[in-house]
């Protein structure tokens, strides 16, 4: 099975190692980003019809079980401690590598966000420390970026669009030239996009 998730709004809010680790525990406890929520229930009954033979209706129950009676939860926590990891730090996640420098990134115009490049802000959170440029770098597990704003929304000029994290300011400012970059803006609301484009069996 394949699923045909569209790449061009990024999925979550968060973007960058520790980061994500933390988005991870907020979508296995029932929190967080809808369009991440949804992303991950599509792809987990899917592989439960898999392995099982179920059908859709029930995987679908299944996973809704699983994270409402924190067992999603409690398998992350087994995952990190059978790799020898510290599985108390996500029910504290502050205990993550944190970053000196938390910069909010503000919107330079009012309008509605038309499109996201995702690559683009890849790069931005990798300027910042997130990713590699060669395969000698040094990743910094603090580093990233934070959405605030995602495709399809209404910004008003100075509001805050992002946070970028990092141990490293001086990286900032490149960071934020190419986060800009990556948006595209209109006067009007966009329509709006699937999260899915389909499902190959």
């Amino acid at each position: 099975v394949a699923v045909m998730s569209n790449m061009d709004i990024p999925l979550g809010f968060y973007i960058g190692n520790a980061l994500e680790v933390e988005e991870a525990v907020e979508i296995l406890r029932g929190e967080g980003c809808p369009d991440l929520q949804e992303v991950c229930t599509v792809l987990a009954s899917n592989m439960l019809m898999l392995c099982n033979g179920w059908d859709e209706t029930y995987a679908k129950q299944q996973v809704h079980e699983a994270v409402a009676s924190g067992k999603a939860f409690a398998q992350m926590k087994r995952w990190i401690a059978a790799q020898g990891g510290d599985a108390a730090v996500l029910d504290n996640v502050s205990l993550l590598p944190q970053a000196s420098v938390q910069y909010e990134l503000k919107a330079p115009q009012t309008g509605y966000i038309h499109h996201m490049d995702a690559q683009k802000i890849g790069e931005s959170s990798a300027i910042l420390g997130a990713g590699r440029k060669t395969k000698d770098d040094a990743i910094d597990f603090a580093a990233g970026i934070v959405l605030k704003e995602k495709t399809g929304a209404k910004v008003e000029q100075g509001q805050t669009l992002a946070v970028l994290h990092t141990n490293r300011p001086e990286t900032i400012a490149d960071a934020e030239r190419v986060f800009l970059e990556s948006i595209r803006w209109g006067t009007d609301a966009p329509e709006a996009q699937p999260l899915i484009y389909g499902i190959v069996k």
